[in-house]
């Protein structure tokens, strides 16, 4: 019988936001795109294709498609080890 269930919301537990908005930094370093961190509030809090389209929106028409940077946003999110004791 379960007695009870524990779930995190960003920043109930554990703040992410912070690690989310430097592996999308990083996401974007790859190609040489370096926008202000103010330009990626606006995935705090969102989903992942709020993330994915925020994200897209930052090539240039025709650099990317959304297929591909889907995939190697999650691939670069999996390399990528989150240390949630530095959290």
């Amino acid at each position: 019988m379960v007695k009870a269930v524990v779930f995190d919301l960003d920043g109930v537990l554990i703040d992410s936001e912070q690690v989310w908005t430097a592996l999308n930094l990083e996401f974007l370093k790859q190609y040489g795109i370096t926008p202000p961190e103010e330009q990626l509030y606006p995935t705090i809090g969102g989903s992942m294709d709020l993330t994915y389209r925020v994200l897209y929106s930052f090539f240039p028409q025709g650099q990317m498609t959304m297929g591909r940077l889907r995939r190697e946003y999650d691939d670069l999110s999996q390399r990528i080890p989150i240390d949630f004791s530095s959290i």
